[in-house]
């Protein structure tokens, strides 16, 4: 996996973001020490900045709905253990993300993708679509 933005091969025509899913869910969500994945991780309170994980990671109970979570994501499904729960929940942010870039070529989404995606290929950090991803995916 690609450890840079720069190092991912980003020669499309921004102008059509679908061309840049795959690209771009690969570098920030292809595994689940990717950067977005931390990024979320993070959030949950689950991984450090480092992508270490913390004890909530192996479970805790949820302060705003009382189930318990486990994993990167605080995933609340079914899964068997922790791992299970971030394959689970990678593969779900996958798909959201892929509905996400194609909706946008049908619905642009206040051309606030080829921003982030321009700003993606120039390899500057920005918080924006994992935050937008993370919202999304929850609330799907």
């Amino acid at each position: 996996m690609p450890t840079t933005a720069e190092s991912v091969n980003l020669s499309t025509n921004v102008s059509n973001p679908v061309t840049l899913a795959e690209p771009f869910t690969d570098f920030w969500f292809g595994q689940v020490d990717a950067p977005g994945a931390i990024a979320i991780g993070m959030a949950e309170g689950t991984r450090t900045i480092d992508g270490v994980r913390t004890a909530a990671w192996y479970g805790h109970t949820d302060p705003g709905n009382a189930n318990y979570n486990v994993g990167t994501f605080s995933s609340q499904n079914t899964a068997l253990s922790p791992e299970l729960a971030d394959d689970q929940e990678l593969q779900r942010i996958r798909e959201k993300l892929s509905i996400l870039f194609e909706s946008n070529r049908t619905y642009p989404l206040s051309n606030i993708f080829p921003l982030l995606i321009c700003r993606f290929k120039r390899g500057v950090h920005f918080r924006p679509l994992v935050n937008i991803s993370k919202l999304y995916v929850s609330a799907i």
